[in-house]
Formats: C-alpha cells, structure tokens, sequence
C-alpha cells in the first residue's frame, strides 16, 4: 500500500477543484448553446456561443461584416448573441478604416441589447512588408531544385502552396537561380490568366515554360465535393442557398441531383432554404422537390435582404492597402481593380483625392483593347494623377 503524504493529497484537491472549475465552465457554454437551440435561435448565432470561452465576447468588424468566435453574423445576429450569452462585458474590435460613427450605432444597440460595458478596440495594424519578407524565405526554403512549379486555380497562382502575385514568382526565380519553370492549370482557368503568368515567368528570365492542363475524372470531382460539403456541416440543420443561376451547400455549387445525395448521406431531417435578392422561383420547386424525394419534409423558408456594400469603407480599405506612392490599376474584361478590390470609374477620383497620389500604373489583362486603357487613362489624368504608366510605354506618359 502507497503512503500518501499531505502534500500529495493537498495535490490531488487542487487538481479535482481545477477539473471542477473547466467541466463547469464547459458546461455552462454548453448549456448556452443548448438552451438557445432549444429557442429555435439562429443556427450561425448557436454555433457562435458554442465556441465561447470566457466570459468576454468579442465582437470584429470588418469591410466585409461582423464576426463572433469566426463565425460572420448580421447586426440583428450579434444582438442575439449578446442576449443570449448573458454576458455583460463586450470588446468591439475593428480595423482602422472602419468608420466610427458605424461603431458607435453598434456599440449603442449591443448596450440596448443587455451589454453592461462596451470596450474599443482597434485591430493592430499590420506590418506587410515583414510578412512579405517571411512569406518569400519560406518559398525559398521550400524549392528543392531547379525547377519553378505554378499550379493556377481560378485567377490565384500558387508555388510551393503558397499564393503568388507576378511580382513575388519574378523574384523567387532570381532568388533560387531556377532554370525551366512547369505551369500547371486546371481546364477551366481563363487563357489570358495563364498567358500572364507564363508573360511573368520569361521577363524573370526563364526562357523554357512547360505548360500543362489539368484534366480529372467528373466521378472523382463530383465526389469530392460531396464529401467536402459534408465536411463542413457543422449543425444539424442543411442550409441551401438559392441564387438567380446557382444553388449553394457550405459554399459549394450544386445540382439538384446532388441535394438529395448529400442530404441523404448526411442523416440530418431538418433543411433551411434561403434565397438571394434574384432568386429563380422553380429553382426552389426543384429543390424542394429533391429533399422530399428522400422523405425529409421539415423545410424552412427565408429570403435574404440585399444589403447596400458600404462604399466608404470599400474605399478606405483600397488606402490601407496602398504601397508606396504609385497608384495600380489592373484593368479586365470584368472592370477596374485597385488593391485587390473591384471598383468603378467614379472611385477612382475618390481615391486620388483621398490619397493624394500623382502617378499611377495600369497593367491589363490579355482581352483589354487598347482603347479601353485610354479611356481608362483619361479618368486616371481626369481625376488629377499627374504621371500614368500604361502597358504600351516604358516611360511614364503625362497629360502634358
């Protein structure tokens, strides 16, 4: 028989009350959540107080919306949660270039919605140029030989598993020294976007560009989306997204065929259908009819409102992004793009008085006439940007 001494059984209290303390605390989110499902509260604001931990909750803002525990809610979502966490003490971080006066309207709801303090705070800025710099020694470390691997999906360009801008291939290639590059797309990717990259590739001075299309079995495609649709549920309702020409499951775009297969793979009997401000009426017929042929009945309905994208806010995340004192515009079939973001003509002047830049580059897609960059041109200069860079000149050409 093992003698236990006093400070062994002192041990043994103090790990049975901390063991106490974390399944008490376990439950109580546990709880929560239950409870709130037991409401029939909204599925997203469930999942959202399933991840709770401790007694803060914290609210994101971004461009893009509201965030709780990385689930994205609407505003009458976050009230929710805010009433049925119970929790008095919420913290609304945000990015810089979110407006006040929108953080202030939120903060005054989340107090009226039972929040006892409401703390600000703004999302550390990032430092890009460090996350560059770790981003390129990580492509480095990852080439094992001589030869550059591109693999396109869409319009993203990925090396070594890591996406890729033109600029940042460009410089790996005179980092490593590589001599042939291989370019691996798959059917869908748009030939100007190959083009682009391979156009990228010899200006770094790889004269050899082995380009391959990837070609895949429909059976195994299809498969795998099913399973990864099935990955990603996480409660136990099925929600199916109706838009104007497309049917969405957890982000994925699907056929009726594969409705009733997921919903019969999946087990689960309770199915939401929401639908997009221009939704197709017998699309929903068709799907409903697709979840009944397997004996699920209990569906719900609801529409989706349109909500108006708060250009502001677009356009001050375009100038936090800004880099150095040359405007980019990329001009496609699809429009303008300035910083990653979509934008029209009438922005443009926004943005040059917001930032007070004097120069800018236009790069184009493969499909551009040379017309539209004019006319592209003539708003940038229009707009006061002294200095425009267009794809037919090396020198920089002025409105002089």
């Amino acid at each position: 028989m093992i003698r236990k001494s006093p400070q062994h059984a002192q041990l043994i209290k103090v790990l049975a009350v901390t063991a106490v303390a974390w399944i008490s605390t376990a439950n109580l989110n546990t709880s929560v959540a239950e409870e709130a499902k037991a409401r029939k509260v909204d599925v997203s604001v469930q999942e959202a107080l399933h991840r709770q931990k401790g007694d803060q909750l914290k609210v994101y803002v971004n461009a893009n919306g509201l965030y709780i525990n990385g689930k994205s809610l609407k505003t009458q979502q976050v009230l929710d949660a805010v009433r049925e966490s119970g929790l008095s003490n919420v913290i609304l971080s945000a990015e810089s270039y979110v407006l006040p006066a929108k953080l202030d309207q939120l903060g005054t709801q989340i107090r009226k919605a039972g929040a006892k303090e409401v703390t600000r705070a703004t999302v550390k800025k990032r430092d890009y140029k460090a996350e560059k710099e770790a981003k390129m020694r990580l492509l480095v470390s990852r080439q094992k030989n001589d030869q550059l691997k591109v693999y396109l999906n869409g319009r993203a360009a990925y090396i070594n598993g890591k996406t890729v801008s033109a600029d940042e291939i460009a410089r790996l290639i005179k980092e490593s020294q590589l001599k042939n590059a291989e370019v691996r797309f798959e059917s869908y990717v748009a030939q100007d976007r190959v083009a682009e990259i391979e156009d990228a590739i010899k200006k770094a001075g790889i004269e050899t560009v082995t380009k391959t299309s990837i070609k895949r079995d429909p059976k195994q495609e299809r498969e795998s989306k099913l399973l990864q649709i099935l990955h990603r549920q996480r409660s136990d309702q099925i929600k199916i997204h109706v838009k104007k020409k497309a049917i969405y499951i957890n982000g994925k775009s699907v056929g009726t065929k594969d409705v009733t297969e997921i919903i019969e793979r999946s087990g689960l009997e309770q199915v939401i259908i929401t639908t997009g401000p221009f939704f197709n009426a017998d699309t929903v017929k068709d799907v409903e009819a697709a979840i009944r042929k397997v004996g699920v009945n209990d569906i719900q309905k609801s529409a989706s409102k349109k909500v108006a994208p708060d250009n502001d806010a677009k356009l001050r995340e375009i100038l936090f992004r800004q880099k150095g004192d040359e405007l980019k515009v990329y001009v496609s079939s699809r429009g303008l793009h300035v910083n990653g973001k979509s934008i029209s003509t009438a922005d443009i002047a926004k943005i040059v008085k917001l930032s007070g830049l004097e120069s800018a580059a236009i790069t184009t897609a493969a499909d551009v006439t040379p017309a539209h960059v004019d006319a592209v041109k003539a708003t940038i200069l229009k707009a006061g940007v002294k200095n425009v860079t267009t794809p037919t000149s090396n020198d920089e050409n002025s409105d002089n």
